[in-house]
Formats: C-alpha cells, sequence, structure tokens
C-alpha cells in the first residue's frame, strides 16, 4: 500500500532495480500488484508498468499479470502483442480503461481482463487476433451492450458481471471447439440476449435476467448444465410469455445432458406438453428452489421429473437468492390460497404422479424448511424408490425451531429400500476445492505506511537474485 510520492517513487525504483538484475535469465512469470492510494501524478505509472512488462517480454515470459488502480487510459507496449513467447496475460485495472492495438497477432492462448473499460471493437478485433486463444475471462468489463466472439481454437470462456451502458447485452458466441461456457448477467434489463454456436460444448453454466435466447447446430457433446436464468421482475405478461419460449428453447439444447442444474423459477410456468422429450440421457438433477415448502413452483417441478425416466441422482437444494424486496416474485394469493395449495401437494399428490424415475434412484440430497410439501416428497421417495442407497436431509435455519420434530418424524416413515443410509443434518454443507500451488515461487511485498521507513530494497537483493536463477516465478506485489 502506497499513501504518499516518497512510497512510490521508492517501490518504483526498487522495481527498475530489481528487473536490471534479470539479464540473461529468463523469466517464465510476472506478476505486478500495483494499488496506490494516494495522488502520483508526479510519476508516469502507465509508462514505468509499460517499461517494466517489456523488459519482462525481452527475457521469454510467459506468463503477465498486472493489477493496478488509478491508471489513465492504460496502452500495453506493442512488444507484449508480439512476444513469442508470452502464453497467458492478465490485467485488472480497477475500472481503468484499457487501450488495445489496432491489429496485431499474438500467441496468447490465455486471457483474463477484470474491472476495466475497453472498446468492443478493438477487443472483437483483438479476441480475433489471438489465432491461438484458447481460454478467454471477463469480469467487471465495461463500455459496450454487445460483444460478438468469434473464435477457432477457443475452449473455455467465462463472462461474469458485465456492467452494462444500455437496458442490455447483446452476446453472440462462435467457437467450434468450445468446450466451457459459463455466463453471469448481474444486471437486471429486458434485452439481455445470447445467440450461441458451440457445437462441442461439453459443460454450459447460465444465470441471470434473460429475454432472448437462439442456438444454431445441436450439443450432442454436452453432458452438465447449470441454468439459473429467470426473467426480468418488471417484465410483466408479454416478456413472461417469451420467456417461456426461451426455456424451451434452453431445454432442446441440454436434453443429451447426464447432469443437469436448474432453478424452479426458470421452469416455473411450464408444463409437461411443453417439456416434450425426454432426457434420456440425465442421471444427475439438482434443483434450486425458492418456494418448495409453499408448492408454488411444484407442477413445473413435476412435469421436470416426469421427462426424467433413469434418473438415479437428485439434489434439491434452497435458493441463496433474496427476492423479498421483489414483489412480482412474491406470492400474491391470499393466506387461505396459500394453506389449500400448500395441502394440496401432500403425499397422496405424489403417489398420483407415478413419476417414472423413483425406480432408478440411488442418492437423493435435500436441503429442507420443514414445511409439510418438503417432508411428504421425503415420504413419498422413502416409499417407493426401492433402489435407494443413501439419502441425505440437511436443515436450513427456518426449520431449526422444529428440528427435533422433524427428525423424529422423518426417521420413523417407511423405507422400501433395504440398503439405504439415511442421514440428518443440522446445516447445509457446502463444496470447497482447495487449489494447490505449492510448486509455484512468488515474492509478496508488503507495504505498510508504518514500516516503509524499516524496508531496506537492498538487503533483498541477494535472495531476489537466487530466486531467479533457481525459480523461474516471478512476482512482486505492492498490497494494500
Amino acid at each position: 500500500m502506497a499513501h504518499d510520492f516518497e512510497e512510490i517513487y521508492s517501490f518504483c525504483e526498487f522495481v527498475d532495480r530489481f528487473m536490471s538484475l534479470h539479464n540473461g535469465v529468463d523469466l517464465h512469470q510476472f506478476d505486478l500488484l500495483f494499488i496506490v492510494y494516494c495522488e502520483s501524478d508526479l510519476i508516469d505509472v502507465g509508462f514505468r508498468v509499460g517499461t517494466w512488462i517489456l523488459q519482462a517480454t525481452r527475457s521469454n515470459v510467459e506468463r503477465i499479470c498486472l493489477e493496478l488502480n488509478q491508471v489513465p487510459p492504460f496502452t500495453l507496449p506493442v512488444g507484449v502483442w508480439n512476444c513469442a513467447f508470452l502464453r497467458e496475460l492478465e490485467l485488472n485495472l480497477h475500472t481503468g480503461t484499457l487501450i488495445l492495438p489496432n491489429t496485431s497477432v499474438s500467441r496468447i492462448e490465455i486471457l483474463t481482463l477484470k474491472r476495466l473499460r475497453v472498446s468492443v471493437d478493438l477487443l472483437g478485433k483483438l479476441i480475433l487476433s489471438c489465432k491461438w486463444l484458447k481460454k478467454l475471462h471477463l469480469y467487471d468489463v465495461y463500455g459496450f451492450d454487445e460483444l460478438n466472439i468469434n473464435s477457432s481454437l477457443l475452449e473455455h470462456l467465462q463472462i461474469d458481471n458485465f456492467c452494462l451502458n444500455g437496458d442490455g447485452m447483446k452476446l453472440k458466441v462462435s467457437a467450434d471447439r468450445l468446450k466451457y461456457l459459463s455466463i453471469l448477467y448481474k444486471w437486471g434489463g429486458v434485452d439481455h440476449s445470447l445467440r450461441l454456436h458451440a457445437p462441442r460444448l461439453e459443460r454450459f453454466y447460465w444465470s441471470g435476467n434473460v429475454f432472448n435466447y437462439s442456438y444454431e447446430g445441436d450439443f450432442g457433446s454436452l453432458k452438465h448444465a447449470d441454468i439459473s436464468i429467470i426473467p426480468s421482475p418488471n417484465f410483466g405478461d408479454e416478456y413472461e410469455a417469451a420467456f417461456k419460449r426461451i426455456m424451451v428453447r434452453v431445454l432442446e439444447t441440454v436434453y443429451g445432458v447426464s447432469s443437469l442444474c436448474v432453478s424452479d423459477l426458470a421452469i416455473k410456468e411450464l408444463s409437461l406438453s411443453e417439456v416434450w422429450q425426454e432426457f434420456c440421457n440425465l442421471r444427475s438433477l439438482t434443483l434450486i428452489s425458492k418456494d418448495l415448502g409453499l408448492g408454488n413452483t411444484i407442477p413445473s417441478m413435476v412435469s421436470l421429473l416426469n421427462s426424467t425416466p433413469y434418473l438415479d441422482t437428485l439434489e434439491i437444494r434452497l435458493s441463496c437468492l433474496d427476492y423479498s424486496n421483489d414483489e412480482d416474485y412474491e406470492d400474491s394469493s391470499d393466506d387461505g390460497d396459500s394453506t389449500e395449495m400448500i395441502s394440496s401437494y401432500n403425499a397422496e399428490y405424489w403417489e398420483a404422479q407415478n413419476l417414472k424415475f423413483v425406480d432408478f434412484l440411488k442418492n437423493v440430497e435435500m436441503e429442507i424448511d420443514g414445511e409439510q410439501n418438503e417432508i411428504d416428497l421425503i415420504k413419498y421417495l422413502l416409499k417407493n424408490a426401492k433402489e435407494l442407497e443413501k439419502m441425505t436431509i440437511f436443515y436450513s435455519s427456518n426449520a431449526s425451531p422444529r428440528l427435533s420434530v422433524i427428525s423424529r418424524k422423518l426417521q420413523h416413515f417407511q423405507k422400501v429400500s433395504s440398503s439405504i443410509v439415511f442421514k440428518v443434518a443440522s446445516t447445509y454443507g457446502f463444496k470447497v476445492l482447495v487449489s494447490n500451488y505449492s510448486s509455484l515461487w512468488f515474492l509478496n511485498w508488503l507495504y505498510t505506511s508504518s514500516s516503509a521507513a524499516d524496508i531496506h530494497y537492498a538487503d533483498m537483493l541477494p535472495p531476489i537474485a537466487l530466486m531467479l536463477e533457481y525459480g523461474t516465478v516471478f512476482g512482486i506485489s505492492l498490497l494494500a
């Protein structure tokens, strides 16, 4: 963290000396975290950073990661794009503007742009110029409301939280080799749209408010889909009808998957006649439920379950989205109607559905609020799933006051499977993926206003030189 001019100047001098040590030594990785919380007009930070990364490119650098703030429109030197060894580039400008070259051919394979403004024309040309681009991640990138991504080698595309200029984002993706696609629309609007051509797509994640969707070709390679798109809270009847048509197209896209995660709000308005094709390959289904306990989405959920005859794993999780302030998502029925709706989805209702997948079901995980609808569904599955091997029930915080009563009731339900393992937990478990970075070497140089006077850069030069000689990862951090 730099609070005054002296600290910024000292750090720049330190990096200058640091870079001068690498002559004749290949740098595989150059990481620079430069966060400044004071005025720095006396130092051209953009120029200094550009000089450092040019030096890195002359040392055959393979990965560059920059995180900067308070930088005027930042232009990466042309030498970065022309570097024969550079394979990965990551830029985070903390809402700053990135200036891209008009024309250049790059051998970059992994490109990550975060929290920055960029011209859509230049971004599109940049993607086209990266002939070997395999992985693209755009996070909080803004400056445009439409984007055309056309790449012949792209395999991994992740788009998070577009910051929009207008009412929505129009996105077109055409990538013959794309295997992984993740799209998160953060902001509301009626014009969010996606046009997709990805014949080799294997994993598809899509969430947020959406109004239009179209696709080209088939998706025979698609194995997993996670769909949590919903209509805008302000849409109205016309848009709800359009959204139903969108969901039918989405289901057409994902019919061949073996694993599906879908929000009950996404399928709320769909009937069995609209879910017209069976998910014959589907083995694992995760439903993200907003109001299973109230029963508002149970008919559409049953329609979907009736289309999954060979399902062996069912998971129902409560939605973490908060719609408490969105009147359009609230149940508009009075208390009497709600009570009648809840009572209509009892154990007899589930028995009458004659769900085919129950004969193949082996694993069930449910997170519940303790409502009667949820308990009746559990009762039905325990009674009818002959191949069931494991059922795990997780209680939400809403069910805590009735925890002991509900637990006793569940434990006494009839269980048709003789080999079932039945578990009850008081909290819902979350899986955490831990990545192992033990093979990487990082130099983290911490600055604080209280200890800056005690730091002697010369004392650090021998170990830095030693790391450059024996290690190949180069990182400099100026941390807040």
